[in-house]
């Protein structure tokens, strides 16, 4: 069996631990991934940055209280930032709680 993540480095993706100086990359990627879903709503797009601002925090909070000894880590590509990955591990089991990359 490879080692974990082998697969993702060949690809030339590396993950390191989020710090809160990634926290307006997250919440635009959050915001990213519920672009198309509020694309017919028709909101100024100050009301949908609030909107979805204040949804990735509210997501933020509860992802930290729900699984505080979670692993926080960002994925990125040649360097730079391109998603998130949210691990929580037990002993009986390794739970991906969330999985968020750039669309492009």
């Amino acid at each position: 069996m490879p080692p974990p993540f082998e697969g993702a480095a060949a690809l030339g993706l590396t993950l390191r631990p989020m710090t809160d100086e990634d926290l307006p990359f997250v919440a635009d990627l959050y915001a990213s991934t519920r672009a198309e879903e509020f694309a017919a709503v028709g909101w100024p797009p100050e009301a949908l940055r609030a909107f979805l601002a204040q949804q990735h925090d509210a997501q933020h909070r509860q992802y930290r209280r729900a699984h505080p000894d979670a692993a926080w880590l960002i994925v990125e590509r040649g360097g730079a930032p391109a998603g998130r990955l949210y691990l929580d591990e037990s002993e009986s089991e390794l739970r991906l709680l969330d999985i968020s990359l750039l669309p492009d």
